[in-house]
């Protein structure tokens, strides 16, 4: 797992190249995949490529020393995870003809069928968060007591 060290020289040498493809992107002069593509051809041979491919290692090796060294990052993680995980499972009980079943290899097809499902989802979600504060909003007004703690989620 930590068998390898990070080559810092090598980062250095392609530092300032490395910030210009940064403020590139940025920029919007460049797409991220784009560079990407770019850079992982002859990937073996570009040395632009190993430069960002250890400051990466770097970057991951130092978030997993945090993450094995703080418990609140894991539980943060793990809420995340959990949320993430959660939607998904409402995306797909949400799904919509075929059984939410995929049933082509048309790139673009996929990608908008699961962009409209995600869309319908989100309206989903956005329709409950009004409609849970139009009641909440109106149990107020009516001189019902509001507990915080009930209603964060915690």
């Amino acid at each position: 797992m930590f068998s390898d060290t990070v080559d810092w020289d090598l980062i250095e040498t392609h530092l300032p190249d490395m910030l210009r493809v940064v403020l590139s992107i940025m920029a919007g002069k460049i797409s991220a995949s784009t560079i990407l593509r770019k850079l992982s051809t002859n990937s073996r041979k570009n040395k632009l490529f190993k430069a960002f491919h250890a400051l990466g290692s770097a970057v991951r090796t130092g978030f997993l020393m945090e993450y094995i060294h703080s418990a609140k990052l894991r539980a943060r993680v793990q809420g995340a995870t959990n949320k993430s995980e959660s939607f998904n499972a409402f995306v797909q009980w949400l799904a919509f003809g075929d059984m939410g079943v995929l049933r082509t290899n048309d790139r673009e097809k996929l990608r908008k069928r699961i962009k409209y499902n995600h869309l319908v989802a989100n309206c989903v979600v956005l329709y409950n968060v009004f409609e849970m504060s139009r009641i909440l909003n109106q149990l107020a007004q009516e001189g019902h007591p509001i507990d915080p703690a009930a209603i964060s989620g915690h």
